[in-house]
């Protein structure tokens, strides 16, 4: 109601709460985008391990539980394609519409929320089959996934408005960082409120309540915290660092790459180079993604069949698991900040 409230009074000509404090410094900024990656991860990730239970509650195999889990990046795919097919790359040119993308970003952010409520809603309904209530719940972490895709696509394409390219390759990897945190977080979380109601021996269809009480919490801080920060109009970046040229940035040429191509750094890169080097990353990106999903999935199973455990616990190890990854990636961003490793090396 906050949010709401705050948005209606931009919408009538007031400045956003913080905004002011955060235009002309661009690292709260950064750190807002950073912060709303580690949400979608964890948004994501947050009914993961009560979802095999679920679908043997209501009477589903475990490659059932698969699809299940999988709604939301399923959804997730498909509202990013429908921002990139409806906005394309019109959004981070001349016709740029702050207003109309903060808007979006936070709405996006909201209507997500509201669709985990409906999940958990479906699931209590006492007058459905459980046929519905299992296509519904999927439809519902379905649209979830869209709004978490449209949100991603914003988010991003504004982060890049606000990070000069002589940074982008550190935002990058504090980018993936905070992914990674969100990646444990969401088991965390989903363990900490079984654990905080006493739910861990309840049914499930009655253990996703708690969960989706403190999912949707977090993200309204977090939609909260992106009404009150995000400016209506981004402060300005240097051109030289945006574009890459002039004496801060230089573009290098075909003889000095293949001279001296370990000191290349990402940005001194031309089109060329960056576009191969960004199709390359973005298929790491894809099957990264597909094994390791495919082995959250397998070892939260593994966890619950084999070694007996309840959903807290196997939502307890996974992240104590998952919490190794993310603090591998603070050590390696730390050392680049520190200079003690060139990210060309």
């Amino acid at each position: 109601v906050a949010v709401l409230l705050h948005e209606a009074a931009v919408c009538f000509g007031c400045t956003p709460l913080l905004s002011l404090w955060a235009f002309r410094r661009v690292r709260p900024l950064q750190s807002a985008f950073a912060l709303f990656q580690m949400d979608l991860f964890m948004s994501g990730m947050v009914f993961l391990p009560i979802m095999y239970d679920l679908a043997d509650d209501m009477g589903r195999s475990a490659a059932s539980s698969g699809l299940l889990m999988s709604a939301n990046q399923l959804g997730f795919a498909v509202g990013a394609g429908l921002w990139k097919k409806t906005v394309g790359d019109v959004s981070d040119g001349p016709g740029w519409n702050q207003a109309v993308h903060r808007r979006t970003l936070i709405l996006s952010q909201l209507a997500g929320s509201a669709a985990s409520v409906g999940a958990c809603l479906v699931v209590q309904a006492p007058s459905l089959s459980d046929d519905t209530i299992w296509f519904l719940l999927i439809g519902a972490l379905a649209l979830k996934g869209i709004c978490s895709g449209i949100f991603f696509m914003v988010s991003q394409v504004m982060s890049m408005r606000v990070v000069p390219m002589t940074e982008r390759t550190i935002f990058g990897l504090t980018v993936v960082l905070m992914r990674n945190i969100g990646l444990f977080a969401g088991p965390l979380i989903c363990s900490a409120a079984l654990t905080m109601t006493s739910s861990q021996e309840v049914s499930p269809r009655q253990q996703i309540i708690p969960v989706c009480v403190l999912a949707c919490t977090v993200g309204m801080c977090i939609a909260a915290f992106a009404v009150a920060v995000l400016p209506m109009d981004l402060p300005d970046v240097d051109e030289a660092a945006i574009s890459g040229k002039g004496s801060s940035a230089e573009v290098i040429n075909e003889d000095s790459v293949a001279s001296n191509s370990s000191e290349i750094k990402p940005e001194d890169m031309d089109d060329d180079r960056r576009r191969k080097t960004m199709w390359l990353m973005m298929w790491y990106t894809v099957e990264r993604a597909i094994t390791i999903t495919g082995i959250e999935v397998a070892s939260l199973m593994i966890f619950e069949v084999e070694y007996g455990m309840n959903s807290t616990e196997s939502g307890f190890t996974f992240a104590l698991a998952g919490g190794m990854s993310a603090l591998i990636s603070f050590v390696f961003v730390l050392i680049l900040i520190k200079g003690l490793l060139s990210d060309s090396r």
